[in-house]
């Protein structure tokens, strides 16, 4: 069977995500650091590896990684504009390169369950 070019050397995503988007209410989003960003992403994948774990389905890096994704651009989007650090607004660019520098650098933020 041959391989698509496009995933060649990647390791495939088992399961698909799914976006939702809804129209703010009208109010003005509260503001939220990056740092409390992170954490709340990272909280929230550990969590879901951990359930998921727990129910026998196996997760690649590559959904792990999705999740933390979709948990970011829903926060993002909830809190946008007001994401900041040191004073200044982190562009959603910058906090997607982050946290996948994060995710790339510590999988030992991640309960140990089995990854296929």
């Amino acid at each position: 069977m041959a391989i698509s070019v496009h995933i060649k050397g990647q390791e495939a995503v088992k399961y698909d995500t799914i976006v939702v988007c809804r129209r703010r209410n009208g109010n003005t989003p509260a503001p939220l650091s990056w740092g409390l960003l992170v954490e709340t992403v990272l909280k929230h994948v550990s969590k879901m590896v951990k359930v998921l774990g727990g129910e026998g389905i196996t997760l690649t890096l590559s959904d792990i990684k999705n999740l933390a994704y979709a948990k970011l651009l829903e926060l993002y989007t909830k809190h946008y504009p007001y994401i900041h650090r040191n004073g200044g607004q982190v562009s959603f660019e910058a906090a997607l390169r982050e946290l996948k520098g994060l995710m790339i650098n510590s999988c030992l933020v991640l309960p140990r369950t089995p990854i296929a």
